[in-house]
């Protein structure tokens, strides 16, 4: 008995399949997530620097030997470095769901042009080309389209 019903793909697979060109796509989440990086790594140590100037502020007024000082100056520290913290875990989240989602629309295209040429060496041209609602790029289709009507007509004439 066939099992008519079509399964649900994997997560592994749904990957794969936003992952149309995965050397671009990878290439520019990385790229996206070094920069994230590179500015969490700008804020981190400004705020350790400002902490620091701040405890020689205090040591030249004399308070610094105060527990009730150095008591605030801790929560206040651990409350902006929890807040960098979790900003930067977001924004990487946030950053490669877009990257993912955003590069398949342009490599989709791309995939769906590289295709399309393929199959007119194989078997000659048989179809219009057509990208996907979702895929960028979406003039390239037409442009192609009616550029090899033109090549047709004119090497029929």
């Amino acid at each position: 008995m066939e099992n008519t019903q079509q399964e649900k793909p994997t997560f592994k697979r749904r990957l794969r399949n936003y992952l149309i060109n995965p050397r671009y796509q990878l290439a520019l989440l990385i790229g996206h997530i070094l920069i994230l990086l590179c500015g969490f790594i700008v804020i981190y140590y400004q705020v350790q620097n400002s902490f620091y100037n701040l405890d020689k502020s205090a040591a030249l007024k004399n308070i610094i030997t105060n527990p009730y000082y150095k008591e605030l100056v801790m929560m206040q520290q651990d409350f902006i470095l929890t807040t960098i913290y979790t900003t930067m875990i977001y924004c990487i989240v946030v950053s490669v769901v877009f990257t993912i989602i955003f590069s398949h629309k342009s490599a989709g295209a791309i995939y769906g042009l590289k295709k399309y040429f393929e199959d007119i060496v194989k078997e000659g041209w048989k179809r219009p080309l057509v990208f996907r609602k979702s895929d960028l790029h979406q003039e390239i289709p037409e442009i192609v389209n009616n550029a090899l009507e033109r090549v047709k007509k004119e090497s029929k004439d």
